[in-house]
């Protein structure tokens, strides 16, 4: 492991480097230092798969193949460009929702949203290792993070928004964990 100090990523956004001012843009793969557990097994030909780190676009070569994509992305990239090739058969995966967005008020559309680009994330990433020659895989699952900041008060009876909160939407929450189980 390695500290950020080391790494030199402290967060999802960094001051572009190119600006004259304070202006600040996505992390990508370039702002990386150091090496990943994935390069270092790569290099003793452990074959790997690094599936939706949400800032390693664009993807880098490795010893078995990356799809990229999340913050500041619009799009999945993929290593080797062969893998590209296959990412129009595999299914739409939402890099990033904005759990900001007015229709997430109500819950059950956010809820509805959020299961279905898990079950996405899940069908494309298992097609992705079914052809693919692999060891080691590290896959991202973002749903559970927007899920978190989204659900919590329908978890936790103490939070300052959990009046009202309905053992139906309760359950939204304790639902949505055993789909990811």
């Amino acid at each position: 492991g390695l500290s950020p100090g080391t790494t030199g990523v402290y967060d999802f956004i960094r001051r572009d480097p190119e600006s004259d001012w304070y202006d600040f843009t996505y992390v990508d793969s370039s702002a990386y230092q150091g090496r990943a557990v994935w390069d270092y097994l790569g290099e003793a030909d452990v074959p790997v798969g690094v599936v939706d780190y949400p800032t390693l676009s664009p993807p880098y070569e490795v010893n078995g193949f990356m799809l990229t994509g999340g913050l500041g992305s619009s799009e999945t990239r993929a290593y080797p460009a062969a893998l590209q090739d296959r990412l129009d058969d595999l299914p739409d995966v939402a890099p990033h929702l904005d759990i900001g967005d007015d229709r997430y008020r109500d819950l059950d559309v956010f809820v509805d949203e959020v299961g279905a680009n898990l079950s996405a994330r899940a069908s494309r990433l298992l097609t992705v290792l079914e052809g693919r020659e692999w060891e080691f895989c590290w896959a991202v699952l973002q749903e559970p993070d927007w899920v978190q900041h989204l659900l919590w008060k329908c978890f936790d009876e103490s939070h300052p928004e959990a009046d009202g909160v309905t053992e139906a939407k309760r359950q939204l929450f304790v639902d949505f964990w055993r789909e990811v189980d």
